[in-house]
């Protein structure tokens, strides 16, 4: 959406210090992929899913969309796959799935609104994650806001968005209180990132036209990409995205990065532009492609990559 790229590729065009976009890698990239790459569920949704109520599963996206950030563990060096363990976005899902079994009203506004800290932690004892107050204040903002404005429903978001994608995330971009903005600065420029809210719209988009009509939303062919940690992973590991000496020290060396710090500012940059390249690249292969779709591609085969992989950037933010 233009709130999003046109700001980024303002920002890109001024120059990035400490990152470039290799496009010389593009041709391996889109000549390895397939059609089948380019379709499939961001953390198993269909699976995962199967267990919430349909008439629910909106409000479901939306909450857990909410507090979908900062889930590596606190050393992220022990972040390793084990078998038969969920673990990041795939464990939060899990996590909030388990909550409805056992009857938590996670998808009641009003519930959320008011929260206790008790009911808080009990559903989230089998995590080993940070920032939980602030996955806390996000929750009861969240409901707070649909109580305030949408009666108290979360499928009026989706109603009142006219089954628009992009009126879907101008919804939750001013109207939750804040949860869902993520804006900075760059160079003179106002950056728009949007990751959450873009995440709702890629789930309910591509994750649950199965379940109702009315999630199969109209324009996500122009939402952007989701600034995050796992595919500037990928895209390095490619060779698309090349680190300076100096951010690749601190990213190899697990050292954390600020959130708004320059480094991290321009790692979020350089991916929404490189996946924009990217999909216009693909296009000519594959007319439908959107940048969501590749978004998704990268971002499982990044989920894919073995323990002598670099590592991603950390960045402690509620944004992502």
């Amino acid at each position: 959406m233009e709130l999003i790229l046109g700001s980024v590729q303002a920002a890109y065009e001024k120059r990035l210090d400490h990152i470039t976009i290799e496009k010389k890698f593009f041709d391996q990239l889109c000549d390895t992929t397939d059609k089948d790459d380019l379709l499939p569920q961001r953390c198993d949704i269909d699976k995962r899913l199967n267990s919430v109520d349909p008439e629910e599963i909106f409000a479901f996206v939306v909450v857990y969309s909410s507090i979908a950030f900062s889930t590596w563990k606190k050393d992220y060096r022990q972040d390793e796959k084990i078998a038969g363990q969920s673990r990041g976005a795939n464990k939060l899902m899990d996590v909030l799935i388990a909550a409805k079994e056992n009857d938590y009203p996670i998808t009641d506004a009003a519930w959320i609104a008011g929260m206790s800290r008790i009911d808080f932690d009990d559903i989230f004892a089998d995590t080993e994650w940070k920032m939980m107050d602030e996955r806390h204040e996000n929750l009861k903002l969240v409901g707070k806001s649909v109580v305030e404005k949408f009666d108290g429903l979360f499928i009026n978001i989706l109603k009142c968005s006219g089954g628009s994608a992009i009126n879907i995330v101008k919804l939750l971009n001013e109207n939750m209180n804040g949860v869902f903005c993520d804006s900075c600065r760059f160079k003179g420029i106002d950056l728009h990132f949007l990751k959450l809210a873009q995440l709702v719209v890629m789930i309910t988009g591509y994750g649950l036209p199965h379940v109702r009509k009315e999630f199969q939303l109209s324009d996500l062919e122009l939402i952007n990409a989701l600034a995050d940690y796992k595919i500037p992973q990928y895209l390095r590991h490619v060779g698309v995205l090349k680190y300076d000496e100096k951010l690749s020290a601190i990213v190899d060396g697990y050292n954390q990065i600020p959130f708004g710090n320059i480094f991290e500012i321009e790692i979020r940059i350089a991916t929404v532009c490189a996946v924009h390249f990217i999909t216009n690249k693909l296009k000519k292969k594959y007319p439908f492609v959107t940048e969501l779709m590749v978004d998704m591609m990268l971002w499982n085969a990044a989920g894919d990559l073995g323990p002598g992989a670099r590592p991603h950037h950390l960045v402690r933010s509620k944004k992502y």
